[in-house]
């Protein structure tokens, strides 16, 4: 009577489940055997939930008597000695047939979480990491949640059956798999509506979310009918579509292949179509080195066996052209699979790795420009004799936009002009032909690509005008100069400067040959290359830097400056060089003794934006030392000086200072961190590593 009236709060769920029983059933509720109940007592929040078969007076005298028994010492017969079981009560809340009690008894106990139950609890964690909330919300979520839901709410289990002739059945997806068996994919599925899900909603819908279904006269999805369900609507199963993990046995498999090495020797056995399915099934492994060694030995034993390599892509290049459609290219290309005959695994593996991409044209620098070509001569003489072109001095010197008759869009050489093809069906021929043949899983088959083929992959019509750059006008500006350099100039590369070959040549041998912070070598650069590499090993450097064997040594050259073009910038790429990891390795490694050193003793900055704040410093000093004599010596450099005029030894000296420097205070290691910033003498810290 308190839990009917409201006055005991927490048997309202209780009491609410047991009058939802009576009126359905009438008195004769008392008759069904197989139900699920509650212990509860109207003064203590204590109970307990059950399920039995049996009559409910012949249950309540087996709880009475275990709890007598010292050998019975589960919750609740341990809470009756202490508190006394004449204040419980045992209430009937759920009937079901008897080989569904025990999910049903589950779902209460999930639902409710009594505390004298043993396990199915779920209980709240001690610790929390959110912040504790304010008084305000604590009274507000007491007032709308605690006294409304915190003691639990009427379960409402959701009975399913797929004919007004079955009985209703509280698991769907025993429902639904019972269905699937019988190859229904067309069906009705009722449902009685309610709050519950006997195996929760996430498993129905993972198992059957992609299947169609109709509800309310829309046509959606079933992993969208949860609402629908819960109301009690009626769906209407256009098709029923189960989803199977493929991958699954495979990957069983593939564990025990990984307890014990020796199961590769199996492989051999194993059909094409499962090693396929094996390798494809590596992905599921969370860690990268265990799918890379799966996916290994797995395609060594493909290879072995039929030949074909699984790292062999088909990649077709296209040249960008915007009357290409590049979709229809791969159904070309797909088509083409097809046709080679392949077993159904490797030609499924050929079509989801086929990649068409655009290739870039060329800019007009990469066809115009020569300034390579005579950075590398050994001697240039002077061609410009007898030119109608603007000199300066006594030799050809001049901007290509100064030239009249020059066509206005070469004045940006970042400009990328349109190449003409006699047949523009042709040429994705020729392309898709030359990706089959570098393709290494092709065997001898030789692959001819037809215009008919490809003329789907072509859209609209030739374009005509005159606002467009043709590629033969760069060629023919090219040769109209030809015995001249055209080099782009610093900081606005898309402007192209002519000049006498002369010119050039003598800037080469100023800034790089007659320069004393070069050193003129006469070996070819392997010898260069071996020579680097055993002093690597020599002094021991491997331990902690790589030596790149593709690398090699950037080609040297010139460029003039925008505003000047009487003075050049010496340019040697280095991005390609062997040791460019080892040198930033010890660039850190110097700045970082450059700047433990005391602050008067140097003038490293950190960024540019410290230049300010060091010359305030060198200021207050003057400025507190004016009445004694003070010797200034202001210097002038440019940031090139620093690179190409400052000589080996004067550099290797410095290094060597400020080594012993530190070596004297015995300093030995330094610590530096490859990946990113972070230095230390010997130290772990937490800049590095």
């Amino acid at each position: 009577l308190l839990g009917v009236t409201g006055r005991v709060k927490w048997l309202a769920k209780y009491t609410a489940s047991w009058i939802k029983l009576y009126n359905e059933y009438g008195p004769d509720f008392l008759d069904k055997r197989k139900r699920v109940y509650t212990i509860s007592s109207p003064r203590c929040r204590a109970s307990y939930i059950g399920q039995t078969s049996r009559d409910v007076n012949v249950r309540w005298k087996e709880h009475i008597v275990a709890s007598t028994r010292d050998g019975k010492n589960t919750h609740l017969y341990h809470w009756w000695r202490v508190f006394g079981s004449e204040s419980y009560v045992m209430l009937p809340v759920d009937e079901e047939a008897a080989h569904n009690l025990l999910e049903l008894e589950q779902l209460y106990i999930r639902k409710w979480s009594p505390t004298l139950n043993v396990s199915g609890v779920t209980r709240k964690s001690r610790w929390t990491r959110k912040p504790r909330k304010g008084k305000v919300e604590r009274e507000r979520a007491w007032s709308k949640k605690q006294r409304t839901e915190g003691e639990g709410k009427v379960v409402e289990v959701i009975r399913f059956r797929l004919t007004e002739e079955d009985e209703w059945r509280i698991d769907a997806l025993k429902v639904l798999d019972d269905a699937e068996q019988r190859k229904m994919r067309t069906l009705q599925l009722h449902s009685m509506g309610g709050n519950s899900w006997i195996k929760g909603w996430k498993k129905v819908r993972t198992t059957y979310d992609a299947s169609t279904v109709e509800i309310g006269g829309q046509v959606t999805k079933l992993a969208k009918c949860k609402v629908g369900i819960e109301k009690g609507s009626t769906i209407n199963i256009k098709y029923l579509r189960k989803w199977r993990p493929k991958s699954g046995p495979d990957k069983k498999t593939l564990i025990k292949l990984l307890r014990n090495p020796r199961r590769v020797q199996d492989l051999g056995a194993v059909d094409t179509d499962a090693l396929f399915r094996l390798y494809k099934a590596a992905k599921d492994f969370q860690q990268k080195s265990t799918r890379s060694y799966l996916r290994r030995i797995i395609s060594q034993v493909i290879k072995e066996k039929t030949g074909w390599c699984m790292g062999a892509d088909l990649t077709v290049k296209v040249r960008y052209n915007d009357r290409v459609k590049l979709s229809e290219v791969r159904k070309v290309v797909n088509d083409k699979i097809e046709g080679l005959g392949l077993p159904e695994c490797m030609a499924k593996r050929t079509r989801s790795k086929v990649r068409t991409v655009w290739s870039k044209n060329q800019f007009v620098a990469d066809i115009l420009h020569n300034r390579q070509v005579y950075a590398r001569a050994v001697m240039s003489t002077c061609t410009c004799a007898g030119l109608p072109y603007q000199r300066i001095g006594e030799h050809v010197r001049f901007r290509l936009h100064e030239v009249p008759g020059v066509h206005p869009m070469l004045s940006n050489a970042n400009n990328v002009p349109k190449a003409q093809h006699p047949s523009r069906t042709k040429l994705p021929c020729e392309e898709i032909e030359e990706a089959f043949g570098q393709w290494r899983n092709r065997g001898d088959t030789i692959m001819h690509i037809t215009e008919k083929e490809v003329r789907t992959c072509m859209t609209g019509n030739e374009e005509r005008g005159s606002d467009f750059l043709d590629v033969e006008v760069v060629k023919a500006t090219k040769k109209r100069f030809e015995g001249l350099v055209l080099t782009p100039l610093d900081r606005n590369q898309g402007e192209t400067f002519v000049m006498c070959p002369y010119l050039y040549y003598e800037a080469m041998m100023e800034k790089f040959v007659m320069n004393p912070g070069y050193e003129f070598v006469q070996v070819e650069e392997d010898e260069v290359k071996h020579a680097v590499q055993a002093a690597f090993k020599e002094e021991g450097l491997t331990k902690f830097a790589r030596y790149g064997k593709r690398g090699s040594f950037g080609a040297a050259y010139i460029q003039l400056k925008h505003k000047d073009v009487e003075r050049y910038r010496p340019i040697c790429p280095s991005y390609s060089d062997p040791t460019t990891r080892t040198g930033k390795c010890v660039a850190k490694a110097l700045n970082h003794l450059l700047f433990k050193l005391p602050a008067r003793w140097h003038f490293n900055l950190r960024s540019i934006s410290d230049v300010v704040q060091s010359i305030g410093k060198f200021n207050r000093r003057c400025e507190a030392k004016m009445n004694s004599v003070v010797e200034l010596a202001v210097m002038s450099y440019d940031i090139k000086d620093m690179f190409s005029k400052l000589p080996h030894r004067d550099i290797l000296e410095a290094v060597n200072w400020i080594i012993d420097h530190y070596m004297s205070k015995g300093q030995s290691i330094i610590r530096v961190n490859t990946r990113g910033r972070g230095c230390s003498f010997g130290k772990t810290t937490g800049g590095d590593h």
